[in-house]
């Protein structure tokens, strides 16, 4: 049965229709707030995936080939870019 039901998943998986362009966003925040850049990044990806693609596109947790990276910027700050390629997830409609 666990393998008949993850043959399923893999099989949902496989025909997830993405887009072919990625999506990136970027996101600050002082040093010392390196993880709500992070989530602020994440946030204005689905932001803009939803703006240029529609509200079943927009989540990160969908998305095909995630990165988030984070790199400091100037002596106090932090900036993170967010970068996938949109999956349509229908039950985001």
């Amino acid at each position: 049965m666990a393998v008949l039901l993850a043959a399923l998943i893999g099989a949902a998986d496989a025909s997830a229709e993405c887009k072919k362009a990625t999506v990136s966003a970027f996101a600050e925040n002082y040093r010392e707030k390196e993880a709500q850049a992070r989530e602020d990044a994440v946030s204005a990806w689905e932001d803009k995936a939803r703006g240029l693609h529609g509200k079943g596109w927009a989540y990160w947790t969908k998305s095909k080939n995630p990165t988030l990276v984070c790199q400091p910027l100037l002596k106090s700050s932090v900036g993170c870019t967010a970068t996938a390629r949109p999956c349509f997830y229908p039950l985001g409609q």
